[in-house]
């Protein structure tokens, strides 16, 4: 049993089943295939239990691509990943529509389920393409304050992206972005921590562990984890009910309706239009203490970040390959 939380609705369960969170009935519809990402994720669970276990590093590499592997595989098996894929979607053809003056009414039948499998299936296939960013980043274990009663929280979509270097400048969060930074509770006091070694400085030990972190860095990771998710958040103790209900009220103050941006940019020599939908990320001007932006990228100014944004040669931002020319965004 386990503790759960629904922010949309403010109900907290004492005992919800474990067996009923996070996960839906033929997700992908397919039986093959759900029983083979289930074994995944059983070879996955061994490995995420023996970096529990050992709660530092190094850790055998066969477990380590496991447990890389679990990370990619959240950030696309998970309802509010699929959701969010099929409102960016949605959201770039009615703009698109609008722009071209097609009469064609978009209504909520776009997103049934013949919709709903092919672009879960199309997030699956990013799951290669994700570890190749993982491996490029550097792992650490976090331990909360045991003795000051802080936990981590987890959610229905427990895998968070952040990035302290792009905060408050409006680009996508993406694993291929330039100091990209990722949060996973393992259990309610440890919590793995991969981050972008060409771009921060991590105070660990020589087993790459930080302790005890300050309670101020636990509730904002426990905030982002009611940004997250899609419905539930998860926690081992009964007693942390009151601070469960504060970090969910710190969390409504920021999260926006739409959790999709639309952009459009016309532009300025009539060369065309741009659209661009990407998922709302929080800014909560993050401050880890023990993750500090390195000096010389620091003083680089917004444009100079923003002209080297992505961390390897293949990926671009989808207005790169538009017509040259100069862009002003209307929307």
């Amino acid at each position: 049993m386990i503790r759960l939380f629904n922010w949309r609705s403010g109900k907290y369960i004492a005992a919800a089943s474990i067996k009923d969170q996070c996960q839906r009935h033929k997700f992908y519809e397919f039986d093959e295939l759900e029983d083979l990402l289930g074994e995944v994720e059983g070879t996955c669970a061994t490995a995420l239990s023996a970096l529990i276990k050992r709660s530092q590093f190094p850790i055998s590499l066969e477990d380590y691509d496991s447990v890389l592997y679990f990370v990619s595989l959240q950030l696309a098996r998970t309802e509010r990943a699929a959701n969010e894929f099929l409102e960016l979607n949605k959201e770039t053809i009615k703009m698109a529509q609008s722009a071209e003056r097609i009469a064609m009414k978009l209504d909520d039948s776009w997103q049934s389920k013949d919709q709903e499998t092919p672009t879960k299936m199309a997030l699956l296939r990013q799951v290669g393409k994700n570890l190749n960013f993982l491996y490029e980043l550097e792992p650490v274990i976090c331990y909360a304050n045991e003795k000051q009663n802080q936990t981590f929280y987890t959610s229905d979509s427990p895998v968070i992206l952040y990035n302290q270097y792009f905060e408050g400048i409006e680009t996508g969060v993406g694993l291929g972005s330039f100091g990209v930074q990722v949060f996973l509770p393992l259990n309610p006091t440890r919590l793995l921590f991969l981050y972008d070694p060409t771009v921060y400085r991590v105070n660990s030990d020589k087993h790459r562990r930080i302790r005890d972190l300050p309670e101020e860095v636990v509730f904002h990771l426990n905030t982002l984890q009611f940004l997250a998710s899609q419905n539930n958040v998860y926690f081992g103790n009964q007693a942390q009910i009151s601070r469960v209900i504060e970090t969910s009220s710190a969390a409504a103050r920021i999260r926006p309706n739409k959790r999709t941006i639309v952009e459009k940019y016309e532009g300025t020599q009539n060369q065309g239009t741009i659209i661009r939908a990407r998922p709302w990320r929080p800014n909560l001007k993050l401050n880890l203490r023990f993750c500090q932006i390195d000096k010389t990228k620091r003083k680089l100014s917004i444009n100079e970040r923003l002209k080297n944004k992505t961390r390897m040669a293949n990926i671009s931002d989808s207005s790169d390959n538009a017509p040259a020319g100069e862009y002003k965004r209307v929307l």
